[in-house]
């Protein structure tokens, strides 16, 4: 329990300094980045498991320790991807404001 809730902290952190490096509101994506972890934590596992049960193996003999690091490398991912999706897409979106463009044409040498 205590585990998750250190990991739950460290993604909030990165996804808030992710949304101040680009001047974003850094609660809101905070909270997705937490919310893109639990997502993946579950929806990937419960993928693991039908995957698992359709070629024949017992979910129920697998060890816990080992589902428990899979899940964390699940979530992992899926909080990796979105971060760095939204990093590409806001470092995209950047573009020069009309306020520098009229600063550069009225520089005198």
């Amino acid at each position: 329990m205590l585990l998750i809730v250190l990991v739950l902290i460290y993604v909030g952190i990165l996804f808030k300094r992710l949304a101040e490096k680009h001047k974003k509101n850094p609660v809101a994506f905070a909270v997705v980045g937490i919310v893109a972890f639990i997502l993946g934590l579950f929806a990937l596992s419960f993928l693991l498991g039908i995957v698992l049960t359709l070629l024949g193996y017992q979910v129920q003999h697998i060890n816990r320790f080992l589902l428990e690091i899979v899940r964390y490398a699940m979530g992992g991912v899926v909080v990796w991807i979105t971060h760095r999706y939204l990093d590409n897409k806001w470092a995209k979106s950047k573009t020069e404001t009309d306020f520098d463009i009229i600063d550069d044409t009225w520089e005198e040498d």
